[in-house]
């Protein structure tokens, strides 16, 4: 019998592995919310969303492991700045 590597080293076999079929689900979920918000932007700001939503998913696929510190830090961060700028979109700022 084979034992599977704790990092598979990628993000989305590591959802897989450590949190099931829900997990998956719920993540493809979430990320298919993401895209749809994205569909609001105007041309150019949806260049930006969405270039910055494919550059943390290549990451996430070819990083070591999904739940390493700095990477967690780095989707906050993402988050946080795409929280912003949608805000300011709004005019809640």
């Amino acid at each position: 019998m084979v034992a599977l590597s704790l990092h598979p080293h990628n993000g989305a076999l590591q959802i897989w592995v450590e949190l099931g079929m829900m997990g998956a689900l719920l993540g493809a979920g979430l990320l298919f919310f993401i895209t749809q918000d994205g569909l609001k932007l105007s041309v150019v700001e949806q260049a930006g969303f969405y270039g910055g939503l494919i550059s943390v998913l290549v990451i996430a696929m070819l990083s070591y492991g999904v739940w390493q510190s700095w990477w967690d830090e780095e989707l906050w961060l993402f988050a946080g700045l795409m929280y912003m700028v949608l805000r300011r979109r709004e005019g809640a700022v």
